[in-house]
């Protein structure tokens, strides 16, 4: 847990880590040590969120859901992090760089001020050299 933790205290790539027991099991280790700071600090980084989506879509919502169901000051934002996560699993299993547009693009309509700062934090990821909004624009989407 350390190991990841240096990651997100010192803004480093998660992309980088080679550790990827770590990245799988951190946040569950955080939730059961009750580190609700640390655990937002997990997932609203957009790195985390990318490498985490590419080893195992499911599995990335399934964390968010277990982590949702802690009684937390972050509850909501975990919870509704998942949901929209979840109704993207068909598309970004295709496209996992996409994964913080996805949720911006999801949770662009909530008010409240934690959302808020989670779109400001994701749309702030530099993501693929093309940026992370080319991941979404660039595709050719046909009905």
């Amino acid at each position: 847990m350390i190991c990841l933790l240096k990651y997100v205290l010192q803004g480093l790539s998660f992309r980088q880590s080679k550790d990827e027991f770590c990245i799988r099991h951190v946040l569950y280790h955080l939730c059961m040590g009750r580190l609700w700071a640390e655990v937002y600090g997990v997932v609203s980084h957009a790195d985390w969120l990318v490498t985490r989506f590419e080893m195992d879509p499911l599995e990335l919502v399934l964390d968010l859901e277990c982590a949702a169901s802690f009684v937390s000051p972050h509850q909501p934002i975990l919870r509704l992090m998942g949901q929209a996560l979840r109704m993207e699993l068909g598309e970004l299993r295709h496209d996992y760089l996409s994964v913080p547009a996805r949720l911006v693009g999801r949770l662009v309509g909530y008010e409240s001020k934690e959302v808020q700062e989670l779109l400001d934090q994701l749309r702030e990821w530099a993501g693929p050299p093309e940026g992370w909004y080319a991941t979404v624009a660039g595709k050719n989407h046909s009905c």
